[in-house]
């Protein structure tokens, strides 16, 4: 009977220390990871900033310190070849760098078919499993050519450009264009 009692006593302690020390270095389920910071053109043309769900208009000269920041952080980042679906016609160009924190992106555009009214053409990143990311409207600046620039904190390199067209409004990706 005593050599039980002893057992017992015994198991008790051990059971305390465990459930004291398990609870003593209790993790936190998962990283807090900040929201991401995207710099990106919308459908009425302005350009933002947005931090997880805020967004504030970047101002012209914001917006213009912004493009020229992306143009000196790609400019010797070798451009990867948009090449139009079968049966389109357009060509294009992408240049991206993740650096000191920042991804940029820069997209060109030429020779693209004229757009109806209602339609605009829009850019997305294809992520390696598949999941698409839209960054953009493409900021036409003649009839069928036009550029994108696109700032975010998260690294997004390896990720394939493909440029669709969009009807106002829609929000799934449209006809693929260029990829």
């Amino acid at each position: 009977m005593k050599q039980w009692m002893i057992i017992g006593i015994i198991a008790l302690v051990l059971i305390g220390a465990y459930v004291w020390n398990r609870n003593k270095n209790v993790q936190p389920i998962g990283e807090q990871v900040p929201p991401v910071e995207e710099i990106i053109t919308q459908e009425d043309g302005t350009v933002v900033k947005r931090v997880g769900d805020m967004t504030e208009e970047l101002s012209q000269t914001e917006m213009q310190a912004k493009k020229q920041e992306t143009d000196d952080k790609t400019k010797d980042v070798e451009a990867v070849i948009l090449n139009p679906e079968l049966g389109l016609k357009g060509s294009g160009s992408s240049k991206s760098v993740f650096t000191d924190g920042t991804y940029y992106q820069k997209i060109t555009v030429n020779n693209l078919s004229a757009l109806e009214k209602g339609y605009y053409y829009q850019a997305w990143l294809q992520k390696s499993d598949g999941s698409t990311i839209s960054i953009g409207r493409v900021e036409m600046t003649t009839a069928n050519s036009g550029q994108l620039y696109y700032q975010a904190k998260e690294d997004r390199i390896g990720a394939k450009v493909i440029i669709s067209k969009q009807m106002e409004g829609q929000k799934e990706m449209g006809e693929i264009i260029l990829k």
